[in-house]
């Protein structure tokens, strides 16, 4: 017994076919889009071959993927999601608490990617320190 399979093009045809969320409004639906969340693809990839040459030149001691030169947590443990800055969730956390007048109403109002437009909730306060939610 033989079974049928779909071919290439009937699935390429079906994938145009199909809505598709497009975030950068490019035209290109996010699915077949090496850049969804960039319109400028060129400068995308240059911004994106830019990052590796800076990591090349300057090091990334942590493996981040923030050069040294810009990493504010330079020891990120291995295979951490990072923000821009270069830290995880638990260092960001860890660097609002403890200190000042309003340090418990800013961790449970962090916004660690910012992200959440004024609303965050990544941190919470535990005992004295703030710590990831």
């Amino acid at each position: 017994m033989e079974i049928a399979r779909p071919s290439l093009r009937a699935g390429i045809a079906l994938l145009l076919v199909l809505p598709q969320e497009d975030r950068d409004a490019d035209g290109i639906g996010d699915p077949c889009d090496a850049f969804p969340d960039d319109a400028n693809h060129e400068a995308a990839l240059l911004a994106l071959e830019l990052q590796a040459c800076r990591v090349a030149l300057e090091g990334d001691g942590d493996g981040d993927g923030i050069p040294d030169l810009f990493d504010a947590c330079t020891a990120t443990p291995a295979g951490a999601i990072v923000d821009d800055a270069g830290c995880s969730r638990a260092e960001f956390c860890d660097g609002l608490g403890g200190a000042g007048f309003s340090w418990t109403r800013d961790c449970e109002h962090a916004d660690w990617l910012g992200d959440e437009n004024g609303r965050g909730r990544d941190c919470r306060v535990h005992g004295h320190r703030c710590v990831p939610s």
